[in-house]
């Protein structure tokens, strides 16, 4: 599981970096802007606090409105530029997002940790049975007989009389080999 986490976060860095370098210019500009009471007269810039706050909800496009003691036109005019920003940022952490998840290298990291959880949660005995040519298909189809199905003689893996068939319930035909490196790391070895 943290090596598709790592995965993502690889292909996240630039589109998360984008996000709070943006994030921290618009609070930023928020903070020096000096700001207008409800009157029209100057008035002091907002504190790192309401402006983090107020761009956190324009960026989510909320939109509670401007703060009760009114903007300035240049905030206004700085916040019309950082919503721009922000949509922009924010598409790209999206398209990004959607882009990774559509990695075939992230595709095969899913299938190879899901395999990997199917086989730590066995606990009963298994068989790995390497190679998938014919011998290893008749293996793989034909599960060993206990002593009293076996004809005389016969390796466990032989085929009993018609009769001894009949009555037996049936294996799946055939058994698709995992990737070497899919078995390694799913081996008794990481037990």
């Amino acid at each position: 599981m943290n090596s598709i986490f790592f995965l993502i976060l690889r292909r996240m860095r630039a589109p998360l970096i984008f996000v709070i370098a943006s994030h921290a210019v618009a609070v930023l500009g928020l903070t020096m802007i000096p700001g207008a009471d409800t009157g029209g007269k100057p008035a002091p810039p907002l504190d790192f606090f309401h402006a983090f706050y107020f761009i956190t909800y324009t960026a989510t496009t909320v939109g509670y409105t401007e703060p009760v003691s009114g903007f300035s036109d240049a905030q206004r005019l700085w916040t019309t530029a950082c919503i721009y920003l922000l949509v922009i940022s924010w598409s790209y952490v999206i398209v990004t997002l959607l882009a990774a998840l559509q990695d075939k290298g992230l595709q095969v990291a899913l299938v190879t940790n899901r395999f990997v959880r199917r086989v730590r949660r066995m606990h009963e005995p298994f068989h790995l049975i390497c190679g998938a040519g014919e011998t290893g298909g008749l293996v793989s189809q034909t599960p060993p007989r206990p002593p009293s199905c076996r004809r005389e003689g016969a390796p466990p893996w032989a085929t009993p009389p018609p009769a001894a068939r009949r009555g037996a319930a049936r294996q799946p035909s055939a058994c698709r080999p995992a990737p070497p490196e899919m078995s390694r790391r799913a081996g008794p070895h990481r037990r």
